[in-house]
C-alpha cells in the first residue's frame, strides 16, 4: 500500500520535487478513501484534522447559510481540502464535504502525523503548501467580494433594469474573467425572449433589446425553456454544428428562476485565457442567481409602474 500510495502522491504538483524516500515517508502516514455519491467526507463541526487530496471524482463543499445549505465550491482531481489541518488539527470544520460524483477517491494525511515527518520532508511540504494556501485565500476572497458586490448592487434598488443588469454583468466579468455577458428575459409571447442587459460587447446597439426566438437559439432555449445550466468549452463549441451569433468560443449560462418559474437567463461568454468555464464558476453564479433574479423582478415592476403612471398622465392630460 505505501508503495502504490507513493506513486499516486508523486503525480501531484505538491509533491513533484520530492525524492523517493520522502514520498515513501509521506505515504506511510497517509490513507486512501473511496466515497460514493452523497457520502460525506467530513461534517460541519467535526475536527479539521486531516489534509485531503482529491484523486478521482468531485467533492462538493457545503456551507450553512442561515437555515439553508449552499454548495459554495467544487473540488476537482488534483486539488486539496483542509490544508490547515497540518498546522492546527484541533480546529473544527466550518463546512461539510460530500461526494457529488458517482464515486470519489481521496488521499488523507492526518494532521497529528505531520510532526512525525522528518524535518526536511516537513519543511519541503510546508514550502510547497504556501502558494496553495495563498491561492485558495485569494479565490475565497474574490468569491466573497463578488457576492457582497452583487448584494450591494441589488440592495441599492436600481429602478432601471438595464442599469441594474449592466452593473451586475460588469462585476461578474471581472470576477470570472469572461469577455462578454448578457441577461435575457422571457417575453409574454411563446418561445420569445429579449436581451435586456449586456456588458463587454463592442456595440450596444447590435444586440441590446433584441428579440430572440428561443427555438432558433439552442443556448437560451436550454437555459430559459428547459431551465438548465449550460457550460460549453471552446473545443466543444468549435466542433459543434450549432452556433449563435454572440458566442465565439465558450459559454456558461444559468437560468434565472423565481418561485419555481424561469424568467430568463444570465450568460457569461468567451472565457479569457482559458478554454472553458469551470465548475466553481457555475457554483458562484448559482449562489448569486436568486439575489440577481429578485433585483431584476423589482426593477421590472418599477419600470412597469412608471410606464403605467406615464400612460395615466398622458390620458388625463389628453382628456
Amino acid at each position: 500500500m505505501p508503495t502504490s500510495l507513493a506513486k499516486k502522491i508523486s503525480l501531484f504538483p505538491l509533491f513533484s520535487n520530492f525524492k523517493k524516500p520522502e514520498l515513501a515517508e509521506i505515504a506511510q502516514n497517509c490513507f486512501i478513501k473511496t466515497l460514493f455519491k452523497d457520502e460525506q467526507l467530513f461534517v460541519l463541526g467535526e475536527k479539521r484534522d486531516v489534509f485531503f487530496i482529491v484523486v478521482e471524482g468531485e467533492i462538493g463543499i457545503i456551507r450553512k447559510l442561515g437555515e439553508a445549505s449552499q454548495m459554495v465550491e467544487i473540488v476537482n482531481p488534483g486539488e486539496y481540502i483542509a490544508e490547515h489541518a497540518l498546522f492546527n488539527p484541533k480546529e473544527l470544520h466550518s463546512h461539510t464535504a460530500i461526494a457529488i460524483s458517482k464515486e470519489a477517491v481521496v488521499i488523507g494525511l492526518p494532521g497529528k502525523l505531520f510532526p512525525k515527518l522528518s524535518q526536511k520532508t516537513a519543511n519541503k511540504l510546508l514550502l510547497n503548501l504556501l502558494p496553495i494556501i495563498s491561492d485558495n485565500f485569494s479565490h475565497a476572497s474574490n468569491r466573497m467580494m463578488t457576492i457582497l458586490q452583487i448584494g450591494q448592487i441589488v440592495g441599492a434598488k436600481i429602478t432601471s433594469l438595464e442599469t441594474l443588469g449592466t452593473s451586475v454583468l460588469e462585476t461578474l466579468l471581472q470576477a470570472i474573467q469572461a469577455q462578454k455577458a448578457l441577461i435575457a428575459l422571457r417575453e409574454h409571447a411563446p418561445h420569445q425572449a429579449k436581451i435586456r442587459a449586456i456588458a463587454g460587447f463592442e456595440s450596444t446597439t447590435s444586440i441590446l433589446n433584441k428579440m430572440i426566438d428561443l427555438r432558433q437559439d439552442f443556448i437560451l432555449e436550454t437555459t430559459i425553456e428547459r431551465g438548465q445550466t449550460i457550460n460549453i468549452s471552446e473545443t466543444e463549441y468549435l466542433l459543434s454544428k450549432k452556433k449563435v451569433p454572440y458566442v465565439n468560443a465558450s459559454v456558461l449560462g444559468i437560468p434565472l428562476t423565481i418561485a419555481g418559474k424561469t424568467i430568463g437567463a444570465l450568460l457569461l461568454i468567451d472565457k479569457k485565457d482559458q478554454h472553458s468555464f469551470n465548475t466553481n464558476n457555475e457554483v458562484l453564479l448559482n449562489i448569486i442567481a436568486e439575489t440577481i433574479t429578485l433585483g431584476i423582478r423589482h426593477a421590472e415592476q418599477t419600470e412597469f409602474q412608471e410606464a403605467d403612471r406615464e400612460l395615466r398622465r398622458e390620458y388625463i392630460e389628453g382628456v
